[in-house]
């Protein structure tokens, strides 16, 4: 073990070109920052080489120098050494770089570049002698992660997810004539990528991931039942919510497309609600019961829409430029909220009319994950960091806006969900983002929390408290991963 089992987020693992180290990046728990650091293969003291610096790190051809970013925007070159590390390019306002990879030839440097404007990843080169930015022959990618250079310079492997599809798949885009090829072409998701020297071999992890519906009652969480079967759809993963009168909405995927599904909680009548519209995922249904509301991007960006509950009459709410997402209804039926992330990577609760009109803002602080409470009262949220470094808060707010009260819930803060419980009084949240999962019980009032269920051979991917009694719903499930060698290429 190179380094003890603690509180510390790791990522970007890079052997130097000699084999002889291991350069990575860490983050301490509830940390916003991240710095590289290098330590032998065969253990030692570690050594940091660079503040505020995101992996994975690049290698220039002959080892002498590396590439990294900092703060998204600044692409950063530095010695082996981490001496004299100097901005190479930096990114507009509100785009980011995304995974550098130095070219075989030692001239340039290509990346991803996020672009709000589109909410794609572009493919970059970078000069190294001048910083010079260009965009590559290569179609806009909705996520990236994995690139990789065969040796002679005539071609990129990417693995990433093209927009008509929702898996993450190996493709070979060659250079510079931007012709591309699908390398893998399954129902399974690929993560990373690295090739061998020759060229004729790469490696990548393959995840295999079995998620499906179950639904306990909120008093014997241990008790849940599974409620559907089918596999490889991802059920549940993107969003789930409980109707007004007991059944369920939750999202899966069908040959790779995210779409919205409904099931009576005996897992009868299981049927489709959206149908060729691109990505459709966090449902949530009016008190009424008339309207479903969610998030899609058959406009571009992710938006607020509304449709009947059987699907029919889809209507756009909300088109402010950026990402609106994890929409949550009021009691009465009126106002959805949500969060918006704009083209500055800024976020702000908003609310907007079931029936459209002008969205109205109701933070001006970072503020994201909107919950209501089951009686309409109180807005739940993640608020902040407030500044770099500082970890996100809970924080509450009456429904007609004014004064934020900050809560001391670190592990609601850092869990990847939450939720109100059916009386209000407590928080429903989840631990575990890989083994066993667990769901807490936080009461509003303070003190201690309380542990509501253990699932020792599954994750949880997603889970919804009803506020009349029926329950909680839960995506659950299991992943497995495997390294691939892939040739032929």
């Amino acid at each position: 073990m190179l380094q003890p089992a603690s509180a510390i987020q790791y990522n970007g693992l890079t052997f130097s070109r000699d084999g002889s180290y291991i350069f990575y990046s860490a983050a301490e728990q509830g940390s916003m920052t991240s710095a590289i650091y290098k330590i032998a293969v065969f253990g030692g003291e570690k050594r940091r080489l660079a503040n505020d610096a995101d992996g994975p790190i690049t290698f220039s051809p002959n080892g002498d120098r590396f590439a990294f970013v900092r703060g998204e925007s600044s692409l950063m070159v530095a010695n082996v050494d981490g001496d004299d590390p100097k901005v190479l390019a930096t990114a507009d306002k509100g785009n980011a770089w995304w995974l550098p990879v130095w070219v075989p030839d030692g001239k340039r440097i290509v990346s991803g570049l996020y672009m709000p404007q589109d909410n794609m990843h572009h493919l970059v080169e970078v000069a190294i002698d001048s910083g010079r930015v260009a965009e590559i022959t290569s179609p806009p990618w909705p996520r990236i992660n994995g690139l990789a250079w065969l040796p002679d310079g005539r071609g990129i492997l990417v693995c990433g997810r093209a927009p008509e599809d929702q898996f993450f798949q190996v493709w070979k885009l060659s250079y510079p004539d931007g012709k591309l090829s699908k390398v893998t072409n399954d129902a399974t998701t690929y993560e990373g990528l690295s090739i061998a020297a020759d060229g004729n071999s790469a490696i990548s992890v393959q995840i295999n991931r079995l998620a499906n519906i179950w639904i306990a009652d909120e008093a014997n969480l241990s008790a849940a039942r599974q409620i559907t079967t089918e596999t490889g759809r991802d059920e549940g993963l993107s969003g789930l919510t409980w109707t007004p009168e007991g059944g369920i909405l939750y999202t899966a995927r069908i040959g790779g497309i995210q779409d919205i599904w409904s099931v009576n909680r005996d897992g009868s009548e299981n049927r489709q609600l959206t149908f060729n519209s691109r990505s459709n995922f966090s449902p949530v249904m009016s008190p009424d019961g008339r309207y479903i509301v969610f998030v899609s991007t058959r406009s571009g960006d992710p938006n607020i829409w509304r449709m009947n509950r059987d699907g029919a009459d889809p209507v756009q709410l909300t088109s402010d430029p950026g990402i609106e997402v994890h929409p949550a209804m009021s009691p009465d039926g009126r106002w959805v909220y949500y969060h918006l992330e704009d083209t500055n990577n800024k976020m702000a609760i908003w609310k907007v009319g079931i029936d459209g009109g002008p969205a109205v803002r109701l933070t001006d602080v970072e503020s994201s994950w909107t919950e209501t409470s089951p009686d309409g009262k109180t807005i739940a949220f993640k608020y902040g960091p407030m500044a770099q470094g500082e970890a996100a808060k809970i924080a509450l707010m009456s429904t007609d806006g004014g004064g934020i009260q900050q809560l001391n819930f670190p592990a609601v803060a850092s869990s990847k969900f939450f939720r109100w419980s059916s009386d209000g009084r407590s928080l429903i949240y989840v631990e575990g983002a890989a083994g066993p999962g667990r769901v807490w019980s936080q009461p509003l009032a303070g003190g201690e929390p309380k542990l509501l269920a253990e699932f020792k051979d599954k994750q949880i991917y997603a889970l919804d408290v009803s506020s009349r009694g029926s329950g909680i719903v839960l995506s659950l499930g299991s992943e497995t991963s495997e390294a691939l060698m892939i040739s032929n290429f």
